[in-house]
């Protein structure tokens, strides 16, 4: 006998279906950066599934280096992610290295070995980094701060310096351009100068944008 279809026996279904399709849907593996030294967790890959990796902050898109990049059929790099899948299947023993660097935060760039393992095979990984404590950023601000100092201290020391004939000198004054250094001949003023006994025997300047140099021997 043939059940007569109600509105509510078809809601009944959906709702089952909904639940089965939900409790199939994969959860992912979730993975939790230390930023230790040496640090580079395992992904599994597999020929025909594609495997992403998604992060809790933005990378730096043209970061991301992939080992034997013509040995995968999918990379995909977005602003939070990376997509892989291999174009042939990665032995137990091989580790290629995947390098991905984020734009903020620490640790500032982690390393992933892209690996193989007959039957697994990573979907989808949740990569996050710990929340840094309050301790720590004091301890990072402190640190930018002396290296800031350092570098003006620095720059007052090399400003304070007296000037002195060096490539770095010529070229900042301006007697060195897209063409090359430019020379040009005084003989005629430099010969008629008058300094004691000492008379010139070659004389030759450069000329620059914002002066000039004479010399004489």
């Amino acid at each position: 006998m043939l059940r007569p279809f109600t509105p509510s026996f078809a809601l009944a279904s959906l709702l089952v279906g909904l639940t089965a399709t939900a409790q199939a849907a994969p959860a992912g593996r979730s993975l939790v950066l230390m930023g230790k030294a040496g640090e580079s967790p395992l992904i599994y890959l597999a020929p025909g599934v594609v495997t992403m990796i998604r992060l809790d902050a933005r990378l730096i898109p043209e970061s991301v280096q992939v080992e034997g990049r013509a040995r995968f059929a999918v990379v995909e790099v977005g602003e939070q992610s990376v997509t892989l899948s291999p174009a042939v299947a990665l032995g137990p023993g091989e580790r290629l290295a995947l390098r991905v660097t984020y734009r903020e935060g620490s640790p500032a760039s982690v390393v992933f070995l892209l690996t193989g393992q007959p039957g697994t095979v990573d979907g989808l990984v949740n990569v996050s980094r710990p929340q840094q404590t309050f301790e720590a950023c004091r301890v990072e601000l402190s640190a930018t701060r002396e290296r800031c100092e350092a570098q003006a201290k620095e720059l007052e020391a090399l400003k304070a310096r007296p000037a002195a004939l060096s490539p770095a000198v010529v070229a900042l004054a301006g007697f060195v351009n897209d063409k090359g250094m430019r020379g040009e001949g005084f003989e005629n003023a430099c010969f008629e100068a008058r300094g004691g006994e000492l008379r010139p025997v070659v004389c030759w300047g450069l000329g620059g944008q914002r002066g000039a140099w004479l010399s004489s021997k």
